[in-house]
C-alpha cells in the first residue's frame, strides 16, 4: 500500500515520466530521479538521485564554432617583400592605418565533424567591408595604358575644385566563404580554447572612392566615385582564428594581389582584428 500511494502521488503532483523494471520503480521529476526499490515484497527503500550534474556536463560539451558573428579590425597592404612601405610611384595608396578598418558580418556557419565535437571543417557565408583611409588628397581613377586592352590605376587631383580634402576613403566589399579546419575544446565549450585555420574565398561585390572636401569658394562637398578600379574580382586569403571563451582574434593575409596583374600596384591585403559579437 505504501508503494502504491507514493506512485499515485508522484503521477498526480509532478507530471513525471514513470518506468517500472522488475521490482524497481523509477520516477523522473525534471532533473531528479526517485527509485523505489522493493527487495523483499514487504519493505521498500526510496533512493533520491540528482541528474543535474549530468545535464550540466552535456551542456558544457556542446561545441561552439567561431565564424558567425561581427568582427572589427585593422586592414592594410603589404608589398611582395612583406613591407607596408609602398614604392614612391604607388604612394597615392599610402594609408592612415589608425583609420583603415575592416568589418566582417558573418551571418551563417556550418560545422562538418571529422572527430566529433572537437575537430572538423567549418564553412559558412560572410560579408567583408574594407575601408582604406588614404593619406593623399588624390582621387583614384583608371587611365588607358599603352596596351589598349588594359587600363592603369592612377591618381588625380583637380586643384581647381578641391582646395582641401578632409576625408579620402577607398572601399571594397566582398562576399566571403571560409573553408577552415577547427579545433574546439568540447569539454569546456565557451570557456575553452579554440583554434581554426584555412582559407577564405571572396568575390568583390562593390568598390568606390569616397571624398569629402572644401572648394576654393568655401563650400563643403562629398563625392563618391564607383568603379572596379582594376580590382581582382576574386580573392583568396590565408586566415586563422583563435581564442579562449568569448575572446576571439583573427588575422588574414591575401595570397591573391589586390589589383589585376599589370593594372595596378602589386599589393597584398591583410587584416587583424577581434570578434565583437558571435552569433
Amino acid at each position: 500500500m505504501k508503494k502504491l500511494i507514493l506512485i499515485i502521488a508522484s503521477i498526480v503532483f509532478s507530471a513525471a515520466s514513470m518506468a517500472i523494471e522488475k521490482d524497481t520503480t523509477k520516477i523522473t521529476i525534471r532533473e531528479k530521479v526517485i527509485l523505489i526499490i522493493d527487495e523483499s515484497g514487504d519493505t521498500s527503500d526510496i533512493v533520491l538521485s540528482d541528474t543535474s550534474s549530468n545535464v550540466s556536463k552535456r551542456k558544457r560539451a556542446t561545441r561552439d564554432s567561431h565564424w558567425a558573428g561581427f568582427d572589427l579590425g585593422v586592414n592594410g597592404f603589404l608589398t611582395p617583400d612583406g613591407s607596408t612601405s609602398l614604392d614612391p610611384k604607388d604612394s597615392f595608396l599610402d594609408l592612415n592605418y589608425s583609420k583603415s578598418v575592416v568589418v566582417n558580418l558573418n551571418p551563417f556557419e556550418k560545422y562538418i565533424p571529422i572527430k566529433g565535437d572537437r575537430f572538423g571543417i567549418l564553412t559558412g557565408l560572410g560579408f567583408q567591408f574594407n575601408s582604406y583611409d588614404l593619406k593623399t588628397n588624390n582621387r583614384l581613377i583608371t587611365t588607358p595604358s599603352t596596351d589598349s586592352t588594359k587600363s592603369q590605376l592612377s591618381s588625380f587631383r583637380d586643384s581647381l575644385n578641391m582646395a582641401s580634402v578632409s576625408k579620402n576613403k577607398f572601399k571594397a566589399t566582398y562576399l566571403t566563404v571560409p573553408i577552415l579546419f577547427e579545433y574546439n575544446d568540447a569539454k569546456l565549450a565557451r570557456k575553452g580554447f579554440h583554434f581554426s585555420a584555412g582559407m577564405v574565398f571572396g568575390y568583390r561585390i562593390g568598390s568606390k572612392n569616397k571624398m569629402k572636401y572644401t572648394t576654393p569658394s568655401g563650400n563643403n562637398k562629398k563625392d563618391k566615385y564607383r568603379d572596379d578600379f582594376n580590382l581582382n574580382p576574386f580573392s583568396m586569403a590565408l586566415t586563422t582564428r583563435f581564442g579562449v571563451g568569448w575572446v576571439n582574434l583573427f588575422a588574414t593575409y591575401n595570397l591573391s594581389p589586390l589589383f589585376e596583374k599589370d593594372k595596378g600596384p602589386e599589393l597584398y591585403p591583410f587584416t587583424v582584428g577581434i570578434t565583437l559579437l558571435d552569433f
